[in-house]
């Protein structure tokens, strides 16, 4: 439940070319492969029905511009949360139900305050080369708990980016819309709450100097993903060639452009896959007693974290244990996990 950090890459500028960046694209081919395409319409369907498609229409879409974040970004740790509350209101969440915390780049463990002395130990792989947030969903103080890597005080977008990534984990996994984590749904939340831009400028960003140049990116989504993924919002807000688009960068704008003609020349085949039922089971419950949790941390792993198994599968976000039982605080009997799931319509 981490946001994907930053994959930094030095390239000679001539190696730009070998990517494409730079060459003319086919405008009757959709930006991403037909698999994707689906995968995005599918996603997309899911979201508008969780969501609320009137919401979707008529929701600001939010840019890089001091008039919607009026912030004076000078490294300090108030402007993320100054960025925290403008990210949450757009986002529909209560500022007061999210605790947020700093990490420094590199770190491997987070203390969780725990009086056992241990923390959060933090994945990494040679892809990831760093968090660049980090969701742990509701903890024992009933607040939502996101970490933020301090290096993104001094980048306000990406900042911007990763804070709404990691309130889009509140979103499904907080609000109960999904039953496991997905990342690339994650991401795409931020573009039907008008946060898009950031994440997807985030994905592809170029730095160099006179005899270098190269690429870093954040995310799960590829830049073409991104493109086709806020052009269909466009269309669902029948917008053509909307003003917001001028924030885009270039490869994304691009890939924009080429999703939007796309939509315009094949409307009869989109949204035509049933959207994945992604939504967790109607009820959870014991299933001796029918006591029904209530959010709160009332599990507490061997290692001593207390916590909402259900925020979590069962897997203790400290330690990484999976337990196979559960429980039950009112009657106090254990019962396979998977037991406490209810689908009062099987």
């Amino acid at each position: 439940m981490k946001r994907k950090g930053q994959a930094y890459n030095k390239l000679p500028v001539n190696t730009l070319i070998m990517f494409g960046l730079f060459n003319k694209k086919d405008p009757d081919k959709c930006p991403v492969s037909e698999e994707n395409r689906i995968w995005i319409e599918q996603s997309f369907s899911f979201l508008v029905n969780s969501f609320g498609e009137e919401k979707i229409r008529q929701r600001k879409i939010l840019v890089p511009d001091h008039s919607h974040f009026p912030i004076s970004y000078t490294g300090d740790p108030q402007t993320a949360f100054d960025t925290l509350k403008i990210v949450a209101d757009q986002m529909e969440v209560a500022f007061d139900e999210i605790h947020l915390d700093f990490f420094d780049h590199g770190v491997q463990e987070i203390s969780t305050g725990s009086p056992f002395g241990r923390g959060l130990f933090l994945e990494r792989s040679e892809e990831d080369k760093g968090a660049s947030g980090l969701y742990w969903g509701k903890q024992e103080d009933g607040k939502y708990h996101i970490w933020l890597e301090r290096g993104m005080l001094v980048q306000p977008e990406n900042m911007v980016a990763a804070l709404s990534h990691e309130i889009a984990h509140i979103k499904l996994l907080g609000e109960w819309k999904i039953a496991e984590n997905d990342e690339k749904l994650t991401d795409l939340v931020t573009v039907i709450f008008g946060l898009g831009i950031f994440n997807a400028n985030a994905a592809f960003q170029t730095y160099g100097g006179i005899d270098y140049s190269g690429w870093r990116n954040m995310g799960y989504l590829t830049q073409m993903e991104w493109g086709y993924a806020l052009s269909l919002l466009a269309y669902i807000r029948d917008e053509k060639n909307p003003i917001w688009i001028k924030h885009l960068s270039l490869n994304v704008r691009n890939d924009f452009k080429q999703g939007e003609y796309f939509i315009a020349n094949n409307k009869a085949i989109l949204f035509q896959q049933k959207p994945p039922d992604l939504t967790r089971p109607v009820m959870i419950e014991c299933p001796v007693c029918h006591w029904r949790p209530d959010g709160q941390a009332h599990w507490e792993c061997t290692c001593g974290h207390s916590w909402n198994t259900f925020d979590t599968n069962a897997k203790c976000p400290n330690c990484n244990l999976q337990w196979e039982e559960t429980g039950c605080p009112n009657c106090g009997e254990m019962s396979p996990d998977k037991s406490w799931y209810v689908n009062p319509t099987a």
